[in-house]
């Protein structure tokens, strides 16, 4: 049997939220506005913008989103991105 190492594979990379964020913010929709839409509370929002991991739902519809109101070549610019940590 042969062994591996977790240094063998390749994980994916985290998705800048923040970035996401800003984007649409830049596009006449600001965060409250995000939040609403999205239906989460400012807290869970604010730890978006701190750099916490979205949960799959949120960050299907933060990218929905960002799709819309930036196009979707600015959405697959920033999915190919991602930050290391």
């Amino acid at each position: 049997m042969t062994l591996f190492k977790l240094s063998d594979f390749e994980y994916p990379k985290r998705i800048q939220w923040d970035v996401i964020i800003s984007d649409i913010g830049k596009n006449g929709v600001n965060s409250f506005q995000v939040s609403n839409l999205l239906g989460l509370s400012w807290s869970t929002f604010q730890s978006l913008l701190k750099g916490s991991e979205a949960k799959h739902s949120i960050g299907v519809s933060l990218l929905t989103l960002h799709t819309r109101y930036c196009g979707e070549e600015l959405t697959k610019q920033r999915m190919a991105e991602p930050k290391d940590s």
